[in-house]
């Protein structure tokens, strides 16, 4: 069972990793993968891949706010159901992180959608 556990670490950890690498490849050279999708295949769209960018970018910048907000205590926080203790900094670092990567892709999705109606409207004229 604790191969098993591993072995989806691993293909998360890949999957994050990946769906980072070829989000900022996608936005740098201008392609956009609704249109053309990785090596053809449809499901490897720009859903697929942002949404690994999302998330392995919340991860990254949680534990980030949680060592700038240092002042907070670590004696403030709560025990949940299962008897682990946690602090509010670790909420809070969450609460931000993911407030922070959701401004940071919805400004994407923006610049894409004014990239591909320039686009359309190039073709136009």
């Amino acid at each position: 069972m604790e191969i098993v556990g591993t072995l989806f670490q691993i293909l998360l950890a890949v999957y994050l990793l990946g769906g980072l690498g070829v989000s900022i490849y996608s936005i740098l050279f201008e392609r956009n993968l609704s249109d053309e999708p990785l090596f053809g295949i449809k499901f490897l769209g720009n859903y697929y891949f942002y949404s690994g960018a999302f998330f392995a970018l919340w991860l990254m910048l949680a534990e980030g706010t949680q060592t700038l907000l240092f002042f907070i205590p670590d004696t403030w926080g709560s025990v949940d159901e299962y008897g682990d203790w946690t602090s509010v900094r670790e909420y809070w670092s969450g609460f931000i992180a993911l407030f922070i990567s959701g401004a940071i892709f919805w400004y994407i999705g923006n610049a894409e959608e004014a990239k591909k109606i320039q686009r359309e409207q190039n073709i136009k004229n």
